[in-house]
């Protein structure tokens, strides 16, 4: 039994990540209001690389995207109530606030869609089914890991557009592209907060390695 909780710890210090450190963190997250004003009948539904079909995976991500915003609000206001750090706290605060944004205005350009019959019903009745039965059921600890897990594919997805920002410009759709580049663009600022409270209140790199399996 000792052994094996030597090379427990063992195992579990040698994976385990850095943790959260006062003097590797970006200044404030800004909170911007947006306002888009989408108009169903100028929809690009060729509105990435002019193609239908990739498009339409941007159309269906909006969709999606808000239940893991909401997901992470919720898990996020959890365990903002178990850090002690206030800057880190403050940080989390920062998340909520422009995840919120982001759920909110991503949930007006899905209405637009909607209005132009896109199948929006369809995937946010699938989208329910996947949260409200598996994601939103689990354990706090295994929540906070899926936070950290949605953070890193935002900001895989950020760093992408950003990079290739001139394909956005091929389309004349400039509130989608706008929508797209501002959601974007706050990822990559807020890209490392879920990750450190993760760090900070667990640093577990099993249940960090289980986060990533559900994406």
């Amino acid at each position: 039994m000792l052994f094996a909780q030597s090379i427990k710890a063992t195992l579990a210090k040698k994976f385990a990540g850095t943790s959260f450190s006062l003097d590797q963190q970006s200044p404030i997250v800004p909170i911007r209001h947006m306002k888009f004003d989408f108009d169903p009948q100028q929809i690009d539904y060729k509105f990435y690389m002019n193609a239908e079909l990739a498009s339409a995976y941007f159309a269906s991500l909006s969709i999606f995207l808000t239940y893991g915003e909401d997901l992470v609000i919720d898990t996020a206001r959890y365990h903002r109530n178990l850090i002690q750090d206030p800057l880190l706290k403050q940080r989390v605060t920062s998340l909520i606030g422009q995840e919120a944004l982001h759920s909110k205005l991503h949930e007006e350009l899905n209405d637009a869609f909607l209005k132009v019959d896109l199948p929006v019903k369809l995937f946010r009745t699938w989208a329910g089914w996947v949260f409200d039965y598996g994601f939103n059921r689990l354990p706090q600890p295994m929540k906070l890991s899926l936070m950290a897990a949605i953070e890193h594919f935002t900001a895989v997805l950020a760093e992408y557009m950003m990079n290739h920002e001139a394909i956005f410009f091929e389309s004349q759709d400039e509130k989608q592209r706008a929508i797209w580049m501002w959601h974007m663009l706050e990822e990559s600022e807020h890209k490392d907060i879920a990750f450190d409270v993760f760090q900070t209140l667990s640093n577990n790199y099993a249940l960090r390695i289980a986060g990533f399996f559900p994406r």
